[in-house]
Parts: structure tokens; C-alpha cells; sequence
């Protein structure tokens, strides 16, 4: 992992590097980071970011449906707000690195979880 820790890679995709001593591989997925994609660099060198690779489950399992139906939930009673209910989310968030929107969210998912 040393040698390719610190490297600067010029493509995307997916990349398999062998594991130290081992017959197994680990996945790396190299991507590229800029504000506007949600995401921001580690340093301003460049705009590529090297990450494992992560197999994402869609198993939809109870949990995961219900959870899903929750935040659905909570995105309806956010659009449902008059302009000044969401004007005290935003207030409410000023200072907190978060928008009204995503204070509101995580608050409704925390009171109606397991409802």
C-alpha cells in the first residue's frame, strides 16, 4: 500500500493492486474530485482522488426499506414547509457547516426512526 499511497494517477477506473505477501487483490477505484461533483480534494495537486473500492448491497431488506420510506417521508413534510418554517431550519443551521435542509432531514430521520 506505501508505494502507491502518495502516487498520482492520470486515468480512472478501477484498479487491482496485490496485497503484500498475499494471492489476493484489493480493489482501488481512481476518480476525479471537483466541488461541483459533491466531493473535494485532498490537496490542491490535483483532481484525482485514489479510494477502495466499495461493493455497494441492494439487498432491500426490511431496514432498508424502511429507512427509505422515512427519508422519502421527510423530503414530503421539507416541500410541505411554508418559506418560513424552512427560513428557522436555515437560521437554526447558521454556523453548523450544515443547510437548513439537512438539519431538517437528519432530525425527522432521528424522531421517526422505527416508526
Amino acid at each position: 500500500m506505501k508505494s502507491i499511497k502518495n502516487a498520482y494517477l492520470d486515468i480512472r477506473g478501477k484498479i487491482a493492486v496485490k496485497d503484500d505477501g498475499q494471492d489476493t487483490y484489493t480493489l482501488y477505484v481512481s476518480q476525479r474530485t471537483w466541488p461541483r461533483l459533491g466531493n473535494r480534494r485532498t490537496s490542491n495537486q490535483n483532481a484525482n482522488q485514489l479510494r477502495r473500492h466499495i461493493e455497494y448491497s441492494q439487498a432491500n431488506t426490511d431496514a432498508q426499506v424502511a429507512a427509505r420510506l422515512v427519508f422519502k417521508a421527510a423530503v414530503a413534510a421539507w416541500q410541505a414547509m411554508s418559506y418560513q418554517e424552512r427560513r428557522q431550519w436555515f437560521e437554526l443551521a447558521e454556523g453548523l457547516q450544515k443547510s437548513g435542509y439537512n438539519l431538517f432531514v437528519a432530525d425527522y430521520v432521528r424522531q421517526h426512526k422505527g416508526d
